[in-house]
């Protein structure tokens, strides 16, 4: 599971992850974290 949101008091956005292993963690986080990169505004 995760969760994205813009941050209440700084400009930036906050990623909340869980995941079963550091690993897991890892590798989702990097997909998060291309999607948000390749995202257009």
């Amino acid at each position: 599971h995760f969760n994205v949101r813009p941050s209440n008091t700084e400009p930036l956005l906050r990623l909340n992850l869980e995941a079963a292993s550091d690993a897991a963690m890892k590798a989702r986080r990097d997909e998060v974290l291309a999607v948000i990169r390749g995202a257009q505004p």
